[in-house]
């Protein structure tokens, strides 16, 4: 590994350290027990010393994102928001007493890739993750990689909205089986992989155009953040609790040294360099919503160290991760029609687009489509629908879940 004082424009190896963690036996890795630190405190991340070391290499050793030759204000808009992009519901975001963030953030970014790559607006489970999941144990922490490791794995996501997929360990319980989760409808992943946003050892315009660069490709940002002390964290907390959605978060307190912190994982959606108070990140937590936000969002300056450390003991360690997910979904299944020498109409689609709507409307921009009542027969890996002749037009098409 290389020490702090050797980096150059690649990001350096070392170890990190996330304290106050009571280690679990998982499925071949060690799973750290999220912890709250009190009344109205919210639920951080700690990772032990083994496991901080795994993130950094799956950091390092992650396809890193090209970084841009020429930084200039002119290579980006001066604002940009992928929030409409999110199927959200703000109050429904919440991850409660279980210390899975950086799995509500991962499935951020998976979220927002289905809706560009395939235009499907749907939320998606993240209790299959938290359930399903043979590497990282029930509401243990974690990092991108393992989304990635676990859906390489699953080969699917699943809906929110499936029996059994909506959220139900926000108390910090695991009672919801693997098994009790339907698997239809489902949304094919054909590959999942991490891609390195670079900001360590590099100067603090390089490294917001990095990530610029990333959010301007419709790639949504997962973003980790760890801080040295309890302290840090109860400023975080009231932050959080008690500011509105345009204030902005810059007091990571980079070289602090401490030995009661954590880390939490958020998700980055967008930017906004006209912000009367300072260019900022635009960031979705998964704490819920508050009186001051509505909306569960919070702004994060870009004005802070993007190589920041803190001590632990003798040791230094990073601070921020920014990450994105190289993840393709399947394509939307296709709808074929034949017609019959009796003039009845067979539609078909593939029968991996299990819990797809065939319906029907006159004109093909319509506004309120009809559900076709027939039941689809399964034929040869094809589903089947066999449609009478009529004298009234009608376009048909498939709706996802």
């Amino acid at each position: 590994m290389k020490h702090l004082n050797q980096i150059g424009q690649r990001e350096a190896s070392l170890r990190c350290k996330a304290i106050i963690a009571a280690c679990v036996t998982a499925v071949g890795v060690t799973a750290i027990s999220a912890q709250s630190a009190g009344p109205e405190r919210h639920t951080l991340m700690q990772l032990t010393p083994k496991q901080m070391t795994q993130m950094m290499a799956d950091h390092l050793q992650a396809e890193p994102m090209q970084s841009l030759a020429v930084i200039a204000p002119t290579n980006f808009p001066p604002s940009l928001s992928l929030l409409s992009l999110l199927p959200y519901i703000p109050a429904q975001r919440n991850q409660g007493a279980c210390g899975n963030c950086w799995a509500w953030a991962g499935t951020g970014v998976m979220e927002i890739a289905h809706n560009v790559q395939n235009g499907v607006a749907s939320r998606l489970s993240v209790q299959l993750l938290n359930s399903c999941n043979p590497y990282v144990s029930c509401c243990a922490g974690g990092w991108l990689a393992n989304v990635a490791q676990f859906y390489t794995y699953n080969g699917h996501a699943a809906p929110w909205n499936n029996p059994n997929g909506p959220w139900t360990s926000g108390n910090g319980s695991c009672g919801t089986a693997c098994g009790s989760i339907a698997s239809a409808p489902q949304f094919p992943i054909t590959s999942a992989s991490v891609t390195t946003i670079p900001t360590w050892g590099l100067s603090q315009g390089q490294a917001i155009a990095n990530i610029k660069t990333a959010l301007n490709q419709n790639k949504a940002v997962w973003f980790a953040f760890f801080m040295a002390s309890d302290t840090d964290w109860a400023n975080f907390d009231n932050f959080w609790s008690y500011q509105t959605e345009s204030a902005q978060w810059s007091n990571f307190n980079a070289g602090e040294s401490g030995t009661t912190g954590g880390g939490h994982a958020v998700l980055c959606v967008g930017y906004d360099d006209t912000d009367p108070t300072g260019p900022t990140w635009i960031m979705v937590n998964s704490w819920g919503t508050t009186a001051g936000r509505p909306h569960g969002l919070f702004h994060v300056s870009q004005n802070i160290d993007y190589s920041g450390t803190y001590t632990y003991g003798t040791q230094q360690y990073y601070q921020l991760y920014w990450e994105t997910l190289n993840i393709q979904f399947a394509p939307q299944p296709s709808l074929g029609l034949a017609l019959t020498a009796t003039n009845t109409a067979i539609l078909t689609w593939p029968s991996a687009a299990a819990g797809y709507t065939l319906q029907c409307h006159s004109t093909l921009n319509g506004a309120t489509w009809s559900t076709v009542p027939s039941t689809p027969a399964l034929i040869n890996n094809q589903f089947q629908v066999i449609l009478p002749k009529s004298s009234a037009n009608c376009f048909f098409r498939l709706m996802a879940p």
